[in-house]
């Protein structure tokens, strides 16, 4: 009973601040548009390398293929399949290679459980069911029974709200589960963030290539030296033409 007066706070406080950190990885995850715009962009490329076959022409896909992702390559160049999405996107969209940068409580989550996080809870009530009983077997000039009758009700009243916040996280992973299409009901949500965590960190290793690979590339003229050659070229009559405002439709 001692050990569960003192420890109650702060096992009751763990729990909650697990699952606030899983609340703001869900949130994250929903809300990351440069990983949905990656996701279109993956599932473009699988429609074009299954073109004319019975998985072509896919509304989406598996969150499962994420890991194919990784590990698929070219059988022309061996190059992987993330390094061609890095290379495409880093011409065009370049804001899409660090969407890892927005998912800041992936990692965390993915230690966290869950179903452990359930476990702890149920264990707590069980804890608490336990100090009850002693409460009414206490003589009336136990010291303990005035301890214990000041802590009953305030443990029961911090379970009930921590019971009703798992009840919550419990929902919006199914929630979000549902939003990315995963139909397996028994991917449990430290899988889940893991294989989102496995995947960013392998895509952020091929940005980090390709970065290294641009640094090699030799640059003969810098953006601001070409606008002064294009101004040094430039008559002023065209300046002029140039810089007037254009004319609207009659």
């Amino acid at each position: 009973v001692f050990e569960l007066v003192h420890s109650f706070d702060d096992r009751s406080a763990e729990v909650s601040a697990g699952l606030r950190t899983l609340q703001a990885c869900f949130k994250e995850l929903k809300g990351c548009r440069t990983l949905h715009e990656l996701l279109e962009h993956i599932l473009a490329v699988g429609n074009y390398m299954n073109a004319g076959t019975s998985m072509g022409n896919a509304p989406g896909f598996r969150l499962e293929a994420l890991e194919q992702a990784v590990s698929t390559r070219s059988n022309v160049d061996g190059s992987t399949l993330l390094q061609y999405l890095v290379a495409t996107l880093g011409a065009k969209s370049q804001a899409v290679l660090y969407f890892p940068e927005e998912l800041k409580h992936l990692d965390a989550a993915s230690k966290l459980s869950l179903t452990a996080l359930r476990e702890q809870t149920t264990q707590l009530q069980a804890g608490l069911s336990h100090i009850k009983t002693e409460l009414e077997l206490a003589s009336a000039d136990d010291p303990m029974k005035a301890v214990l009758a000041e802590l009953v009700p305030r443990t029961g009243a911090s379970l009930s709200l921590l019971a009703a916040h798992l009840d919550q996280v419990e929902r919006q992973y199914v929630a979000l589960k549902k939003y990315y299409g995963e139909p397996r009901l028994d991917v449990s949500q430290t899988e889940f963030c893991l294989l989102f965590l496995h995947f960013s960190s392998a895509f952020s290793a091929a940005v980090q290539e390709w970065e290294a690979h641009q640094e090699t590339i030799p640059r003969t003229t810098s953006p601001k030296k070409t606008e002064i050659i294009i101004k040094q070229r430039e008559s002023p009559a065209s300046a002029l033409a140039r810089s007037a405002p254009a004319a609207s439709p009659s």
